[in-house]
């Protein structure tokens, strides 16, 4: 619990700073230009049915109404017998200020679903939207969703983020949701109050249920999107939850009835689907539902065990499966992979020879660890519009290794919740709840047969990535994959996470067939695809905001025509009063996103010239600065470079370098470049010696389960993979300096020399 408060914690930090970012940008005028804007402008009912709320929350919902920037709106509010006599005053005045404002005072309590549905009679609204008296909508929560609509017309259903907010009016708890998800919706009501839906069809199927209080939203959008699949999602909190005394957003155990209520809610759906199956009880906190569905006939399971050769790995392997049977027929087939580079070959050519109605792809380094778990994964690999299903894989050390795969993590795709405890619930319970995924590891992955052979299996093409790609082909089909809480597995050994140039390799390879990489629609944008835990996407790490801090003391020294080599995603700040830049790089924005892969989150900047850093085409003395942040000791003939960019700068001109220090950062395991190395590489442009450096950057860091340091070394330096070449201390720079003077009468007068200590590079200004 203590790890959670924590993180709990760290998460309403991040998420201060992302309102306090929303507030700064939010412009008020901007936003009524947005409203003229709008071609379609439809009326929207705002459903309020009130119960004795403290004057706090009730003012705040009627007052955040009140001040939408999108005006087409009116107030359907219901009193529902409340006791309380300032509720009826309350109400009465708010009326009195705004004719959108329409009132309905009833006698007696007839419950929020009777109260509701009063509301909806009231709506003459092409659009209806429940709102709780302690909820309150952000001044654009109308506007948001109107674009929206006005975007897709035809939708039935927008819903949008939420987040909490105390007595205090302080917000937090937010939670960014997927996009529309079906699977989970029928684990946990993930869409909620507030959500802007169309009163024709609502009427049709019933408006809200008697007898459903306490779920009644939950109850009223499982019939709406069997109805209609015309959903949309807006990725921002336009409404807080109320964190009223009464309200489940303080206390979740204050409406046993309510948690009664959804499972009721969710057998009754099973059934007007014909679903064969019953719901109870999921993992952890309330309002948590397992839809368990009985699997049909006696359909067997093919095991697909792909092995690299470890013998005792293997027999643990098959004796897991064996301990953990269960009830379901299925055999086995062990596929040896002599070259890793055929897997898909022989993944494909061992399918076709076993009988199994599903096929069940496992690495040999994963063994079953729980009873029920292939079971778990055939309740939904039966179901037609499933295209395949994982289970959720634990590392050997006890923490999640994959509770499903995010598409975009680190450029690529990552392991959802990958090192967190193994009982963490994950964000908002979704490592603890069946749910959509975008994608599924190939170490564990079920698929029905013939799903699999119309898609041809494995695409050969797609080394290392052909799971990534196989789901990829399914959900383009309209398939989708399911990840399942409720099969558990376990990594044997410790697998480690790929290396940055296999990312790399990986994101070449998807996106000579999926360029540009699709967004997950299971994962919000606002969540950081540097990290696979689901927090928030922050701009800059503590560490990069530290960085930036450092380089802002250098903005006086750029005037003029300037400059700016390899940026990527963090240009140097400028006065564009005085300075103009150039940003120069070998790679396209586009070209730039797979060969980092993990700067995916990060908006790049695109190169106005694209050319080597060290043959710059500018004419001589044309430059008034240069800026080279990390970047000098990239390259191959760092005093070639040094003697290139002096060539384009002015009399005068100043050269601006920030560069690792060694003493600080992983490279302190390496040897320092030696200035006799420099001199070399500047006399064959460090063609002999670039080898040797791909061989100590790798020495340094983690290899791959299974690869060569050496075969490892020489597939990055194919790769062009951007590395350190050189290690440097600054005395090693002067040493550099010097030799320019000496040698080639090339001067250089330092201007700043910069050591900051809680920076790990070092700062350089330098004039001609």
């Amino acid at each position: 619990m203590g790890l959670q408060r924590e993180e709990t914690l760290l998460l309403d930090r991040q998420y201060q700073l992302w309102l306090a970012r929303e507030r700064h940008a939010f412009d008020r005028h901007e936003a009524k230009k947005r409203v003229d804007k709008l071609q379609y402008r439809p009326l929207i009912s705002l459903l309020v049915p009130v119960f004795d709320p403290d004057r706090i929350w009730l003012e705040g919902a009627l007052s955040s109404a009140r001040a939408q920037l999108y005006p087409h709106w009116e107030i359907c509010a219901v009193d529902d017998g409340s006791r309380r006599p300032h509720v009826r005053r309350l109400l009465h005045r708010f009326a009195a200020r705004d004719s959108r404002i329409h009132l309905v005072i009833s006698e007696r309590n007839e419950g929020i679903c009777g109260a509701s549905n009063r509301a909806l009679r009231m709506a003459r609204g092409d659009f209806i939207a429940p709102l709780d008296h302690d909820d309150q909508l952000t001044p654009d929560a109308l506007l948001d969703v109107v674009e929206t609509l006005n975007r897709d017309p035809s939708l039935d259903l927008v819903y949008t983020d939420h987040d909490l907010i105390d007595e205090r009016g302080r917000r937090h708890g937010p939670f960014f949701k997927p996009d529309w998800s079906p699977d989970l919706l029928l684990s946990l009501n993930y869409i909620t109050h507030f959500s802007v839906m169309r009163r024709s069809l609502v009427d049709r199927i019933g408006g809200f249920r008697l007898g459903f209080e306490g779920a009644e939203d939950f109850d009223l959008f499982l019939r709406l999107t069997e109805a209609s699949s015309r959903i949309a999602h807006v990725a921002r909190p336009l409404y807080s939850w109320g964190e009223a005394p009464t309200s489940v957003a303080r206390h979740p155990d204050v409406k046993p009835y309510a948690h009664e209520a959804g499972r009721r809610a969710l057998q009754s759906a099973l059934e007007r689907r014909q679903i064969d199956g019953n719901v109870v009880d999921g993992l952890g906190a309330p309002y948590r539902y397992r839809v368990k569905r009985t699997i049909g006939g006696a359909p067997s399971v093919s095991i697909v065990v792909a092995s690299c050769g470890d013998g005792s790995r293997l027999d643990r392997c098959l004796r897991s499966l064996e301990r953990y049977r269960g009830t379901t027929d299925f055999d086995v087939i062990v596929c040896r992979l002599g070259d890793p580079s055929r897997r898909s070959a022989l993944r494909n050519r061992a399918a076709a020879t076993v009988p199994g109605d599903h096929l069940l792809f496992l690495d040999d380094v994963v063994e079953a660890v729980e009873p029920g778990w292939l079971d778990a994964m055939l309740e939904h690999s039966q179901r037609r519009e499933v295209g395949a299903v994982g289970p959720k894989i634990l590392a050997s050390d006890g923490t999640i290794a994959s509770a499903g795969m995010t598409l975009g993590v680190f450029g690529v795709a990552g392991p959802a919740f990958a090192g967190v405890a193994a009982d963490h619930p994950g964000y908002y319970d979704l490592a603890r709840v069946i749910r959509n995924v975008s994608l599924l590891t190939g170490a564990c992955m079920m698929i029905r047969r013939t799903t699999f052979e119309l898609f041809d299996g494995f695409d050969q093409t797609m080394d290392g990535a052909e799971d990534l790609d196989l789901c990829l082909r399914l959900r383009e089909k309209g398939l989708v994959c399911v990840y399942t809480p409720y099969a558990v597995t376990r990594q044997q050994a410790v697998v480690r996470p790929p290396l940055a140039g296999e990312l790399q390799r990986r994101a070449a390879t998807l996106g000579a067939r999926w360029s540009p990489l699709p967004p997950d629609p299971y994962y919000n944008v606002q969540l950081t695809l540097q990290q696979c835990d689901f927090a928030l996407k922050t701009r800059r790490t503590p560490v990069e905001r530290g960085l930036r801090r450092q380089r802002l003391r250098f903005r006086r020294y750029f005037i003029g025509k300037g400059l700016e080599l390899g940026a990527l995603h963090d240009p140097m700040v400028v006065d564009a009063r005085f300075a103009v830049v150039t940003y120069v790089d070998h790679l396209t924005a586009a070209e730039q996103r797979v060969h980092f892969p993990e700067l995916a989150e990060y908006p790049l900047v695109e190169a106005t010239v694209l050319a080597d850093a060290q043959q710059l085409p500018v004419r001589d003395a044309s430059q008034d600065f240069v800026i080279a942040s990390q970047l000098l000791q990239q390259l191959p003939d760092p005093i070639g470079a040094l003697i290139e960019w002096r060539r384009v700068l002015v009399p005068g001109g100043l050269l601006f370098l920030a560069i690792p220090d060694s003493r600080k950062t992983r490279g302190r395991s390496r040897a320092r470049t030696t200035f006799a190395h420099l001199v070399a590489d500047h006399g064959d442009g460090g063609a002999n010696t670039r080898p040797s450096h791909y061989d100590e950057h790798v020495a340094a860091t983690a290899l791959p389960d299974g690869m060569d340091a050496h075969e490892y070394a020489r597939r990055l330096m194919v790769m062009k993979y951007g590395i350190s070449l050189h290690v440097w201390a600054p005395e090693d720079i002067h040493d550099v300096l010097v030799h320019m003077h000496d040698t080639y009468g090339q001067p250089w007068k330092v201007v700043r020399w910069l050591e900051p200590r809680r920076s790990d590079e070092f700062f350089v200004v330098l004039r001609k």
